[in-house]
């Protein structure tokens, strides 16, 4: 029965399929057509709405916080460090070079021009210094000038320097005698007899003899907060051959300390001098007390100072004198302008003068000359590391300027007289040098001076221009060669003499003396560390120039000599 019931459902679903597929087939009304695409489907998304409602966490219970407090407990845990010593780095250096105590020079040449130098001193010391040295050069002179025109310099010192921790002593003491003959005279005008009997080397010689110390004591403190001192006490005794004597004391101290960048100083000055001569006596004390200061940096720097001087004579006067000084490094040392003003009392005392002009009459007049200002301002710098430039420009004025004419009240006048007189001087400089490791130097050097004077007709013996030129080079050591150029020009001198110049005034006349010319050239063998021989040619060219009016030079001089160091160590 079962099995008839599943055959009855079967051939029902069978016959139910069939006849739907008929009537699909017969009823369908679907026509196809064809479909244009007019352009690519572009698929949108529409914008959904949001649901802006925020969940808030609506809170019923309150609850209570409280601070927690965690105590902590320090405690120091013990450390222990042991340092282990090491061994010092050790530097090998060069071996010390030999020094040695003593030195000696001597020569011969032309005129019988003798040269000696002696020196000796200890050797490597950090504390201190002693020594001993003395000079010597003489010549009988050239017979072809006026008089006897030989003369001679010795000189001799004793000095020694004790150095402390932060301080110095040092001291010397010395002696001088300089002889020279008063040969500016023309012997074509004197007969022979005349010479012999007045004016042989013994009558016309001048004989200058100078005893002198010095003692300085100076601080090196390195603590900015301490005043670092330099005194300075010197002595010397002047003669000569009149019979005048000339005593001078001198006291320089200068103290300086810093505050913070500037540093402040205090320069004081003492200077006694007493002078007696055949007819008078004459003693007076010049004093300078300048307070300054100094500021700058790296780039630039100003120093200013007001000099408070005093000349204390039968009547004391008081000057004042602005200092001040600036300069500004622009290039790394390579251009620094400057400019600066300067001012003080300079003594003209029998000393001074005699070293300037030796051919002096007896009773000289001394005076103190008065530098009212001097404005002055240059450029300096350097053109690489091994060449330097400066130049400078100034304007100075001077009252009672020393000027040496010749003593017209003598017969032969061959003395010198000292006048004094205001002057303005223009000047202008310009330098120049070369220095390679000490093996090679050129220095080269212009000055031009312009005068203006007040009571005199001209600036007496003073040059319009002046040039020198310097020369060093050493060659492995073994040779050695310098030489000198030195040029001078429109000097003038005071003659009563028509035939010999332009006339001036008051029957005076200036006479223009010939250009100053003078070539030098010295060469010099080493031939070991201790021995060499050298050989000196003195105006090369041997060209005629006086260098005062009526004192011809010497002419052509040759010299050669030897030196020896010794007692090495």
């Amino acid at each position: 029965m079962i099995k008839k019931l599943y055959a009855i459902t079967i051939l029902v679903f069978v016959a139910g399929q069939l006849f739907s597929q008929t009537l699909s087939r017969t009823d369908d009304t679907l026509k196809t057509k064809d479909v244009v695409i007019i352009k690519e489907f572009e698929p949108t998304i529409i914008t959904p709405s949001k649901i802006n409602n925020v969940p808030k966490l609506m809170e019923t219970v309150d609850i209570e916080t409280k601070e927690l407090i965690y105590p902590l407990l320090s405690t120091q845990y013990p450390t222990y460090f042991e340092v282990s010593p090491i061994k010092p780095a050790v530097m090998k250096g060069e071996p010390l070079e030999k020094l040695y105590k003593a030195y000696l020079k001597g020569g011969y040449g032309l005129y019988n021009t003798a040269l000696g130098e002696f020196y000796i001193n200890n050797l490597r010391s950090r504390t201190k210094n002693y020594g001993f040295q003395t000079n010597h050069l003489s010549s009988s002179g050239t017979k072809k000038l006026a008089g006897h025109n030989g003369y001679s310099n010795t000189n001799a010192t004793l000095y020694g320097k004790q150095i402390y921790f932060n301080k110095s002593l040092l001291g010397s003491a010395g002696y001088e005698h300089k002889r020279h003959h008063l040969y500016g005279f023309g012997v074509d005008t004197l007969t022979d007899a005349f010479i012999d009997r007045v004016l042989n080397k013994d009558i016309i010689k001048l004989d200058y003899n100078k005893y002198n110390a010095d003692v300085q004591f100076k601080s090196y403190f390195k603590d900015s907060n301490l005043v670092n001192y330099d005194l300075n006490l010197s002595f010397y005794e002047l003669t000569d051959s009149y019979g005048q004597k000339e005593d001078n004391i001198n006291l320089d101290a200068t103290f300086d300390r810093f505050y913070n960048s500037e540093q402040v100083f205090l320069d004081l000055g003492i200077d006694y001098n007493k002078l007696k001569t055949t007819v008078y006596t004459h003693q007076n004390t010049l004093v300078d007390l300048a307070p300054s200061f100094s500021k700058g940096t790296d780039k630039w720097r100003v120093k200013l100072s007001m000099k408070v001087s005093s000349n204390i004579d039968s009547v004391t006067t008081f000057f004042f004198y602005p200092i001040a000084f600036a300069k500004y490094n622009m290039i790394s040392n390579y251009l620094i302008p400057y400019v600066g003003l300067e001012g003080g009392l300079t003594r003209n005392n029998y000393d001074n003068l005699r070293n300037k002009n030796p051919f002096l009459q007896q009773d000289v007049t001394i005076a103190v000359s008065n530098k009212k200002y001097e404005f002055y301002g240059g450029l300096r710098g350097e053109f690489s590391s091994i060449s330097s430039f400066n130049v400078r420009a100034s304007q100075t004025k001077i009252e009672n300027y020393p000027l040496f004419i010749n003593d017209f009240s003598e017969p032969i006048a061959s003395k010198f007289e000292v006048v004094y007189d205001t002057l303005e001087i223009t000047n202008v400089t310009a330098e120049i040098s070369f220095q390679k490791d000490n093996k090679f130097n050129v220095l080269a050097r212009g000055d031009f001076y312009l005068y203006q004077v007040n009571k005199e007709a001209e600036a007496w013996h003073l040059p319009s221009f002046k040039a020198t030129l310097t020369g060093f080079y050493d060659l492995q050591d073994k040779l050695v060669f310098k030489s000198d150029i030195y040029y001078i020009t429109g000097r003038v001198a005071k003659t009563f003499d028509a035939a010999q110049g332009e006339p001036v005034g008051y029957g005076a006349y200036s006479k223009n003396l010939k250009d100053l010319i003078d070539f030098n050239l010295g060469i010099e063998y080493r031939y070991n560390k201790n021995i060499s021989g050298w050989l000196n040619l003195n105006n090369l060219a041997s060209i005629k120039y006086n260098q005062w009016n009526n004192y011809p030079n010497h002419g052509f001089l040759f010299m050669v000599g030897f030196s020896y160091s010794f007692l090495g160590q």
